[in-house]
């Protein structure tokens, strides 16, 4: 008496686990994949907070203290180019001018700005002479204020080559030639970069 055939499981059992794997490494691929897109997205995000918070400089050049915290600058708004505007110095209120104080900041401010003391040189028995050198100024722009002044920020360079750039607003609050402005945000919501809507004389 012949038996029936018998059906062999282990091609079965071989091919359940070959999709099993195929599965597992799917499912591993498609983790890797969304671990990665998480990864680059966060990075876009921090790299785009950072570009929003690092703003373009621009060279300036002081064509004279208007008030201890207004001035007027030339502003290279592209290589070579130059344009003059009416500048407010942000997050500071120096005094008004008619008064005693307000003289004084701006006498200190443009003695400031005009250039650093580098030595003082005594001749003989005559006075000592003051020997200055000018310094580089650069602006970062905040928009407008109601006025239309350009809001900015001014650095200059420092007393020597190798010194930090010094904040000229806080140089005026250290000296406390000017007080903190507290409206800074009501009048600095106009425009992000007013720069870009300028238009150099050449384009005209």
């Amino acid at each position: 008496m012949s038996g029936a055939p018998v059906k062999s499981s282990r091609g079965t059992r071989g091919n359940g686990g070959t999709e099993m794997r195929k599965t597992q490494h799917s499912v591993l691929a498609v983790i890797l994949a969304l671990s990665c897109l998480t990864c680059f997205t966060v990075a876009a995000e921090q790299a785009s907070h950072a570009a929003k918070k690092e703003r373009p400089r621009q060279a300036a050049r002081l064509v004279r203290v208007v008030d201890g915290d207004t001035v007027r600058l030339e502003i290279e708004i592209e290589p070579g180019v130059w344009q003059e505007h009416s500048c407010r110095l942000r997050r500071v209120d120096a005094p008004e001018l008619p008064t005693k104080a307000g003289k004084k900041a701006k006498q200190e401010l443009e003695r400031f700005l005009s250039g650093s003391l580098t030595r003082l040189v005594q001749e003989g028995s005559g006075a000592a002479r003051r020997s200055y050198v000018s310094r580089t100024l650069t602006v970062e722009p905040h928009g407008q204020d109601k006025y239309r002044r350009l809001l900015v920020e001014l650095w200059a360079s420092g007393d020597r080559k190798d010194a930090p750039e010094i904040n000229v607003s806080d140089w005026l609050l250290e000296r406390r030639l000017a007080q903190p402005w507290p409206h800074e945000k009501k009048q600095d919501a106009p425009g992000e970069e007013p720069f870009r809507k300028m238009e150099s004389p050449q384009s005209k």
